[in-house]
């Protein structure tokens, strides 16, 4: 992987190996619209990634029903408040990779984003992802609303449970910190908020599980890419 320092002294963006961008960067012209980084060359969003190959994330095993495909990219995104720990970043950027979803990173996170135990937990999945770092969480809900798109946020503080919940093909699915959660004023903006019903007496599910649990129900409504 190799950075490259973008020339106005922003936060540097890294190129090569995983699909990148830096949204609202100070001093960076407003982009009209989410652009993606391959390798040394920035691409519009137009250009759609071929999807995964069924070697590196298997055949579908489910035929007909609810379940829908076709598509090489789904519009569902995730979306990681300040994540703590590479590893579990990583996890989920290798479901995301697998299940053809955006993920966004809202920063400052508790790590590099060439952290080592990203790319350990990630593997060669991180070259499919499309990844979009925000600099601030009010940057990041800046160009959510400009886009239109509804948030929800899995709370352990909500009260209606992820399975009983109408999703949108455009949602953003929130998570937050390992280690605290999201602030209330985060809390508060969120459109919906659902929980994982747990046995009485347990604290928390262990965040990449959760993303995957509830972009699993989610995709399994809206249909797979």
């Amino acid at each position: 992987m190799v950075d490259k320092l973008n020339p106005s002294g922003c936060l540097p963006v890294l190129a090569l190996k995983m699909t990148l961008v830096t949204l609202n960067c100070v001093n960076l012209p407003a982009l009209s619209a989410p652009e993606r980084i391959r390798g040394p060359f920035l691409l519009p969003d137009r250009h759609r990634r071929p999807a995964p190959s069924t070697a590196a994330c298997g055949r579908p095993l489910w035929r007909g029903g609810r379940l829908r495909y076709g598509r090489d990219m789904s519009d569902l995104r995730i979306a990681l408040y300040q994540p703590d720990i590479a590893g579990n970043t990583g996890t989920i950027l290798r479901l995301a990779a697998c299940l053809g979803l955006g993920v966004d990173v809202i920063e400052p996170a508790g790590f590099d984003i060439s952290d080592r135990s990203l790319k350990r937990a990630g593997m060669d999945y991180l070259a499919a992802v499309t990844l979009t770092r925000h600099v601030t969480w009010e940057r990041f809900e800046d160009w959510r609303a400009a886009a239109g798109r509804r948030l929800v946020l899995a709370s352990t503080k909500a009260a209606t449970p992820y399975v009983d919940v109408a999703y949108r093909p455009d949602d953003i699915l929130l998570f937050g910190r390992e280690s605290a959660g999201v602030p209330d004023p985060v809390h508060d903006r969120a459109d919906l908020r659902v929980l994982i019903p747990m046995v009485e007496g347990q604290r928390s599910i262990n965040v990449a599980m959760s993303a995957a649990m509830i972009a699993g129900e989610a995709l399994r409504q809206t249909g797979f890419a």
